[in-house]
């Protein structure tokens, strides 16, 4: 066992029994009390923005029949919406007890010390052991940017983050192959669509070899260079539900990983 899986391990049995590991570890304390309040911060964060979605018809009516996302995957990928008021999250979480800074922190605020989300569909980052690490926000009404992310925290590492992967890994690990699609909304429209090994490298620049690479030194999904990896480029085949252009993906992969063939020079395409 990796010693990443036995972090991971560890630290899903700590939040069960709620036991705050930060005390038992070297370094910052600190800095590990900033974090734990960064995590509390965005769960109850996450928490607000389901309320608000299910409260909201006309945003139930985007994210429901625009998006055409199902109740099981908004439920799965803890889907939200962010009010048009700059002051309501911020205003709900100072009831909670938590401070400008902490929020700030958390990656919560604009540089006016308001609510960075506002009028968008929020969809949690997700870390492999089930923390809300940030979120990506599409606006739902008119305005730039389309998609708005958490910056830079103690929390989040975009060079680092996978996204879906704390949904997709235990399929990975059972079919043994990933498949990388290119954005956010891909991975979830895959996902709902029955591609459960889809994830992808959070919109950063990186060439095939490299998001590979992210993927092996996470080493979370145990799977040794000899298995097969693919990368989807044109998913909207996927969350257009076409289901037989659909199928013809997961058969080249499945018949890629059959021959223990890796994908890793080219994409499969269709």
């Amino acid at each position: 066992c990796s010693l990443m899986i036995f972090k991971e391990a560890l630290e899903k049995l700590a939040n069960q029994a709620g036991v705050d590991l930060s005390k038992y570890r070297g370094g910052d304390q600190a800095v590990n009390k900033k974090k734990l309040r960064a995590k509390e911060a965005l769960q109850l964060a996450t928490k607000y923005y389901q309320a608000c979605l299910i409260r909201n018809k006309p945003v139930c009516e985007y994210v429901f029949y625009k998006r055409n996302l199902n109740r099981s995957t908004v439920q799965e990928f803890k889907i939200g919406y962010s009010p048009k008021d700059g002051k309501a999250l911020t205003t709900a979480l100072k009831k909670r007890g938590f401070t400008e800074a902490e929020l700030d922190s958390a990656g919560l605020l604009n540089r006016f010390k308001s609510d960075l989300f506002k009028d968008r569909m929020m969809v949690p980052f997700i870390d492999t052991t089930g923390n809300v690490i940030g979120f990506t926000a599409r606006i739902i009404n008119q305005g730039e940017p389309k998609y708005l992310n958490t910056p830079e925290t103690l929390l989040f590492n975009k060079s680092r983050f996978i996204f879906g992967l704390y949904n997709a890994k235990e399929s990975i690990r059972r079919s043994g192959y990933v498949v990388i699609v290119e954005g956010n909304m891909d991975v979830i429209s895959s996902h709902q669509a029955g591609v459960k090994e889809a994830v992808a490298t959070s919109g950063t620049a990186m060439t095939e070899q490299e998001e590979f690479g992210t993927i092996y030194e996470l080493d979370i999904v145990e799977i040794p260079t000899n298995k097969p990896i693919a990368r989807v480029d044109h998913a909207d085949v996927v969350y257009k539900n076409e289901q037989g252009k659909l199928r013809a993906i997961v058969k080249q992969i499945q018949e890629c990983h059959e021959k223990g063939q890796p994908v890793l020079g080219g994409t499969i395409s269709i």
